[in-house]
C-alpha cells in the first residue's frame, strides 16, 4: 500500500468546512481513517484521569463503555508522550488489562490527541497480523499531527463563531445605530438600527461604498444638508470624535437630533472604524415638553401666587371693612353699658355686646381659616407663662359659664414648665375653641382643663399635653371623624339648636398641627367630651413662676387642716390637690350637712367653701360654722361668681375672711389663703369683681395730649367719646396727611393711627412724624387688620403698639395705663437733658 498517497488523501479528506462540532469532525476523521488505513476499527478514548478511561466513540466495531487500567508497567497512558504506539502481531500474553478491546485485534496503533483541552486515544484496530515499514509510520505521523490540527483549528473555530453570534445578537439588540468599516474599504457592516436609518433593506455585511452612498442620500434628503456636510467632514477627518445635539432637518418627518460617535478599532486580526448614531429625538422632545411644563408651572405657580396676594388683600381690606363698622356697634355698645339703665335696657346692650362678640369670632374664624389654607399663617414665637393663658381663657368665658351656672376648672401638673416658648394667641384661641365648645354642649355640670407633660424632647423641648373636657351631651363615635373636617357640623337638629360655622374645630387642628401636635377626641354620647392635644415648645427660662415655696414657707409647721365644701365633686378633687401641693390637709364634703356634723369633733384651720351649697347660702354657713364651733372663729373663704356676690350687703362681706371669685386662679388663691391664715393684709379679705362707674384717668394719673387719626365717622366718634370719658381731650383728623401737619403745630404725648386712610395712610404718616418726634410721643397702630406683615409694618414705620379693632374702653383704658408711666417717665428724662 502506498502510505505516501494515503497520507496526502487523508489531508485532503478531512476538513471542518460545514462540520458544526468537534464530535462530529472526529467522527468524521476517523470514517476516512479507517477507510484509508484499510483497517477494521477506530476506537476514540476519551480520558478520564490518569488511569483511566472511556469509549467516546468508535468506527467499525462497537465496544460498550469501560474502563482501561494501566499496564503493568503503570505507563500505559504515558506513552502519549510520544504521539503514537504502534503493536504488531501482539502475543496473547502481552495484552495485559486492554484483553476486552484488544482480543479480537492482531496488531493495534494508538495515537494521542491532546490538543486544546483536548485529552484522547485513537484506537486503531486490525484482525490480521500487519507488517508496517517506514513509510507506514510516516503516515501515522501525518495523521497524528493532521488530527491535532484539526482539533485545533476548529476548536479556534467554532469559539469564534460563537463569540461572533454574541456579538452580532448584542449589536442588533442595542438602541444605536452601529456600523463598522474597515481600513481596507473592502468590507462593511451595520445592525439592524444602522440599517434602518440608511433605509438599507437587510443588516450585517454591506459593501463600503453601498455605506457612503446611502449616507450621502440621508444627508442630502435634509434641509441643511450644507452644514451637515462640514461637520461630517470635520468629523471624518479626526480619529475619534463626537458631535452632540446634531440636529438634522428633515421635511418629513420632522427635525432628528443624533448623538454621533466615531472610534477607531485597532486589533491584531481587526482594524477599521466604529460609527455609533444614537438617536435622541424622543428624549429631545420630552425635554422640551418638560421644560415647556415648567413653564407653564411657573406661569401656574405665579398666577396661584399673585391670586394669593389677591386674596390676602381682598381678605385684609374685607377684614377692615367688616371690622370698621363693628367697631362702633361694639364701642358704643361698651360705652352704653356703664351709663345708667334700666333691666330691659340692660338686656338689650348685653345682647349687642355678646352678639357683636360673636360677630367678631365668627370673622376671625373665617380670616383664620383663609389664611391657614393659603399657607399664610405663620406662628410667633415669644416666651409666655402657660397658666396664665390657662386662666385668661376662663376668664373670657366664665360670663358664658356662669350664665349656664356651670363650673370653668383647672389643674396644671407641677412638673409642667412654668414658662414656654410659643404663639400665645393661637394656643389660647385653641383652649377658647375647645372650652367655648364645651359650654355651649354642656348644660350642668362643669368644664376642666388638665394640663400635663407628655415627653421631654432633646433640646430643651417638650411635648405638653392639654385636656379640655366637660359634662355635656356628647359625642356618637362615628360622628367623631367628622368633628375636624370643614365646615362639618354633627348634624343639622345639632346646628339648628347650638349654631356654629363648623370651622372651629377645624382651625384648631390646623393650629395644634402647625405647633407640632396632635388633637383627638374622647367621647360617649349623653356622657360627655374629652378633647386632648398636644403642642411641643420650647422651655423659657425667662418665665417666673409664681412662688410655691415662699407660701410653704409662710404656713410651713402649722399643720393646717381645711375642710372643702362644695356639691361639685371634681372641683373638690381638683382644690384637695391644689391644696396638698401647698402642703395643707384637708377634708372634702359634697353635702353641707355632713361637713356641719363633723365640726364640733375636728378643728380645722381653715374653711373653704362654695357661696351656693343648696340650703345654706353665704353669711348662714358661716354663722353655722359660729355656731357648732362655739365660736372659735374658724377662718372662711368663700369662693363664688362675682354676679352671686354682686348684692352682698358690706355687713354680709365682712362675715368672711376673703372672697374668691371663680373660676380660681391658684397663684392668687395661695397668696390669699396665707395671708388669712397668718391674718396680714386687710385687703385680702374681699376680692370682689362688680360692676363699678369709670374713673377717669386723665388729669389725675396720666395728662396726655392725644391725636386720633381716623377716616371713618362713626368710629372718630366712638374713640372721641371713650378718651372723654377716660377723662380727657382729643383731637381728631380725617387722614394722615392732616394728622401730620396736626403734628408740626402740637406736640402730642399719644397718638391712635389708622393704617388705611385717604390721601395719605397711616404707614406714611407715621414715618413722618417719627423723623421729627420727641421721645416722650408714642404711636399706637389703630386697625382692623391683625396679621404679623401688619404689625412688622407698623413696627417699621416707627408705631410702638399696635390697637385692633373693635376696640372697648378697656382696650384703650389699658393702653394708657402701659404707656402712661413709660411716656411720663420719656418725659422726666427729657427734662433732665434739656436742664443739664
Amino acid at each position: 500500500m502506498n502510505w505516501e498517497k494515503q497520507s496526502i488523501s487523508f489531508i485532503h479528506k478531512t476538513s471542518f468546512s460545514g462540520i458544526k462540532h468537534t464530535a462530529n469532525l472526529l467522527q468524521h476523521s476517523m470514517h476516512q481513517l479507517q477507510i484509508l488505513a484499510e483497517a477494521d476499527a477506530t476506537i476514540l478514548l476519551k480520558i478520564i484521569d490518569e488511569s483511566s478511561a472511556k469509549i467516546e466513540s468508535s468506527t467499525g466495531k462497537t465496544f460498550r463503555d469501560i474502563l482501561i487500567n494501566p499496564a503493568p508497567s503503570g505507563e500505559l497512558l504515558n506513552t502519549c508522550e510520544e504521539r503514537f504506539i504502534i503493536w504488531e502481531n501482539i502475543p496473547s500474553d502481552e495484552k495485559y488489562e486492554l484483553d476486552e478491546i484488544l482480543d479480537s485485534f492482531s496488531s493495534v496503533v494508538i495515537i494521542c490527541l491532546n490538543e486544546l483541552n483536548n485529552n484522547s486515544l485513537l484506537l486503531i484496530g486490525w484482525n490480521q497480523p500487519q507488517h508496517w515499514n517506514d513509510s507506514f509510520t510516516e503516515f501515522i505521523s501525518t495523521v497524528t499531527l493532521r488530527m491535532n490540527e484539526l482539533l485545533w483549528q476548529s476548536t479556534i473555530q467554532f469559539n469564534y463563531e460563537n463569540v461572533f453570534s454574541r456579538f452580532t445578537a448584542i449589536l442588533q439588540t442595542i438602541s444605536q445605530a452601529v456600523i463598522f468599516i474597515d481600513n481596507s474599504g473592502l468590507m462593511g457592516w451595520v445592525n439592524p438600527k444602522a440599517a434602518s436609518l440608511l433605509d438599507l433593506k437587510s443588516s450585517g455585511e454591506i459593501a463600503p461604498a453601498v455605506l457612503a452612498a446611502s449616507m450621502a442620500q440621508l444627508r442630502n434628503r435634509t434641509t441643511n444638508s450644507k452644514e451637515i456636510n462640514i461637520k461630517a467632514a470635520q468629523l471624518f477627518m479626526t480619529p475619534d470624535g463626537a458631535i452632540k445635539d446634531w440636529t438634522w432637518h428633515f421635511p418629513e418627518p420632522g427635525n432628528i437630533i443624533l448623538n454621533v460617535s466615531c472610534a477607531p478599532i485597532i486589533s491584531e486580526h481587526l482594524k477599521g472604524r466604529l460609527w455609533m448614531f444614537e438617536d435622541i429625538t424622543p428624549i429631545y422632545i420630552a425635554n422640551e415638553k418638560l421644560q415647556a411644563l415648567n413653564i407653564k408651572l411657573k406661569q401656574e405657580t405665579e398666577r396661584a401666587d399673585s391670586e394669593n396676594r389677591a386674596k390676602s388683600e381682598f381678605l385684609a381690606n374685607m377684614s377692615h371693612e367688616i371690622r370698621t363698622p363693628m367697631n362702633a356697634v361694639i364701642g358704643m355698645a361698651s360705652l352704653l353699658h356703664h351709663t345708667p339703665l334700666n333691666k330691659e335696657q340692660n338686656e338689650f346692650v348685653e345682647t349687642i355686646r355678646v352678639s357683636g362678640g360673636t360677630l367678631v369670632t365668627l370673622i376671625n374664624d373665617i380670616l383664620d381659616f383663609s389664611k391657614i389654607q393659603s399657607g399664610n399663617l405663620n406662628l410667633e414665637s415669644s416666651p409666655f407663662p402657660l397658666e396664665s393663658v390657662v386662666e385668661e381663657t376662663l376668664d373670657i368665658l366664665s360670663i358664658n359659664a356662669n350664665q349656664k351656672q356651670l363650673e370653668l376648672l383647672y389643674f396644671i401638673e407641677p412638673d409642667v414648665p412654668a414658662g414656654i416658648i410659643g404663639d400665645v394667641t393661637r394656643l389660647r384661641q385653641v383652649l377658647l375653641n375647645l372650652v367655648s365648645n364645651g359650654i355651649k354642649f354642656t348644660d350642668k355640670g362643669e368644664v376642666y382643663i388638665y394640663v400635663r407633660l407628655a415627653e421631654k424632647l432633646p433640646g430643651n423641648q417638650v411635648k405638653i399635653e392639654f385636656l379640655v373636657r366637660d359634662s355635656g351631651i356628647g359625642i356618637a363615635a362615628d360622628k367623631h371623624d367628622k368633628l375636624f373636617q370643614n365646615f362639618s357640623q354633627l348634624d343639622s337638629s345639632i346646628t339648628r339648636q347650638y349654631g356654629g360655622t363648623g370651622l372651629g374645630l377645624a382651625i384648631s387642628k390646623m393650629l395644634v398641627q402647625l405647633m407640632g401636635g396632635e388633637i383627638w377626641l374622647d367621647s360617649t354620647q349623653k356622657k360627655g367630651s374629652a378633647f386632648r392635644f398636644t403642642i411641643v415648645s420650647s422651655i423659657s427660662n425667662y418665665i417666673i413662676p409664681y412662688d410655691m415655696e415662699m407660701i410653704k414657707k409662710k404656713i410651713a409647721g402649722r399643720n393646717l387642716k381645711a375642710m372643702l365644701i362644695c356639691n361639685n365633686v371634681l372641683q373638690l378633687q381638683v382644690l384637695r390637690k391644689q391644696f396638698d401641693l401647698w402642703g395643707i390637709t384637708t377634708d372634702i364634703f359634697d353635702d353641707v350637712n355632713d361637713a356641719l356634723a363633723v365640726l364640733p369633733d375636728i378643728n380645722y384651720d381653715l374653711a373653704f367653701f362654695d357661696f351656693d351649697m343648696g340650703v345654706f347660702k353665704g353669711m348662714q354657713f358661716v354663722k353655722e360654722i359660729n355656731l357648732r364651733t362655739k365660736n372659735k372663729q374658724v377662718p372662711t373663704i368663700l369662693f363664688s361668681t362675682p354676679e352671686a356676690t354682686l348684692n352682698l350687703s358690706e355687713e354680709e362681706k365682712a362675715c368672711f375672711n376673703a372672697i374668691c371669685n371663680k373660676p380660681l386662679k391658684y397663684n392668687k388663691l395661695g397668696e390669699i389663703i396665707s395671708n388669712v391664715i397668718l391674718q396680714k393684709e386687710e385687703s385680702s379679705k374681699a376680692e370682689i369683681v362688680k360692676r363699678q362707674e369709670i374713673i377717669p384717668i386723665g388729669s389725675t394719673i396720666f395728662p396726655l395730649e392725644i391725636l386720633v387719626a381716623e377716616d371713618n365717622m362713626i368710629n372718630r366718634v366712638v374713640i372721641k367719646k371713650v378718651l372723654s370719658t377716660l377723662g380727657y381731650s382729643v383731637d381728631l383728623v380725617t387722614n394722615g396727611l392732616e394728622a401730620v401737619e396736626a403734628a408740626k403745630h402740637k406736640h402730642y404725648n399719644l397718638v391712635f393711627m389708622d393704617m388705611q386712610m385717604p390721601v395719605m395712610d397711616g404707614l406714611q404718616a407715621a414715618k413722618i412724624i417719627c423723623e421729627n418726634k420727641l421721645p416722650n410721643t408714642v404711636l399706637i397702630a389703630l386697625t382692623a387688620n391683625s396679621s404679623p406683615e401688619d404689625k412688622l409694618l407698623c413696627e417699621q414705620a416707627g408705631m410702638e403698639d399696635f390697637l385692633q379693632k373693635p376696640i372697648t374702653i378697656d382696650d384703650v383704658k389699658n393702653k394708657i395705663n402701659a404707656w402712661g408711666p413709660i411716656i411720663q417717665e420719656r418725659m422726666r428724662l427729657l427734662s433732665v437733658q434739656l436742664l443739664s
